[in-house]
């Protein structure tokens, strides 16, 4: 007999699970597209509606059995021409009966980031947003103030913490190497740029000493989902940043000229659209 979900699959719903139970959440794996979206309701052509009909989503997440959004898993097989059609199909399903997608692969899965993987990063976020947004057109919050996800506070054994800031603990690190006179700066800097498509690329770099400094540089693809996802790739950007200088310091990675570091941000800067930035300095400052 065939299994109902692969081992990736399993994983992710069982993380899936974890996090949205907080939330009184209910997760079905394997939801036939048609059994969500009233298909006869979209203006859409046959191949569409076609595929919605045959189509099914990896998890939807609901609450009191109402669809609130659905997650997808992509595989390697999701890098085929074929499969990139079918995905496209079903976002602009999703897209038209305004129920937000989520598209994940192993990395939103790897616990590299802390107490939090990016898969439950983002649930919570999600989560919490809503209930941000509840308590503003309730007057609980006033109107113009902006949700931050790294402003929110627990109680946990007598101590605040910041559950969703997964970097604090890395920019307490690089602090704390600037002043034991190892990295030039105090902070990292960076920018996070956007293409006209809704890939985000960004790059976060340390000035180690006048001439030369370490960096890192990724790219983040677009999402039907409604959170701001350069606060993700900016902490993203961060812990990287922090892996690499451990393995400088550790003799297994290599300075980078500081003109070289600034070539590239120039070369984001020409295209894409700048999202955010913070910097010290230019690289190339003293």
């Amino acid at each position: 007999m065939l299994r109902l979900l692969n081992r990736y699959e399993e994983i992710v719903f069982d993380q899936i699970s974890a996090v949205s139970r907080k939330y009184g959440l209910s997760v079905y794996p394997k939801v036939r597209v048609a059994d969500v979206i009233d298909l006869d309701a979209l203006l859409i052509d046959y191949s569409h509606k076609s595929f919605g009909l045959r189509a099914h989503f990896d998890f939807l997440i609901a609450r009191e059995y109402q669809p609130h959004y659905a997650i997808e898993f992509d595989g390697p097989s999701h890098a085929t021409a074929v499969q990139q059609e079918r995905d496209e199909k079903k976002d602009r399903l999703c897209k038209l009966a305004g129920l937000p997608i989520l598209r994940i692969n192993s990395r939103h899965l790897a616990k590299d980031y802390g107490t939090l993987t990016l898969i439950a990063w983002i649930i919570e976020t999600y989560e919490l947003q809503c209930g941000f947004h509840e308590a503003q057109e309730s007057g609980q919050i006033p109107a113009d103030e902006i949700f931050d996800p790294f402003s929110l506070m627990e109680f946990e054994a007598g101590r605040i913490t910041h559950p969703l800031w997964l970097s604090r603990n890395h920019r307490l690190e690089i602090r704390r190497l600037h002043e034991q006179g190892r990295l030039q700066d105090f902070a990292s800097s960076g920018l996070i740029g956007e293409n006209f498509g809704g890939t985000m690329r960004g790059i976060e770099y340390i000035r180690v000493n006048a001439t030369h400094g370490l960096s890192v540089e990724t790219a983040m693809r677009p999402q039907q989902f409604p959170i701001l996802f350069s606060d993700l790739l900016g902490e993203i950007l961060v812990i990287q940043l922090t892996s690499r200088i451990s393995a400088y310091l550790a003799g297994e990675a290599s300075l980078e000229p500081l003109s070289r570091i600034d070539d590239r941000i120039e070369l984001i800067q020409a295209n894409y659209r700048m999202r955010c930035s913070h910097f010290l300095s230019s690289p190339t400052l003293a």
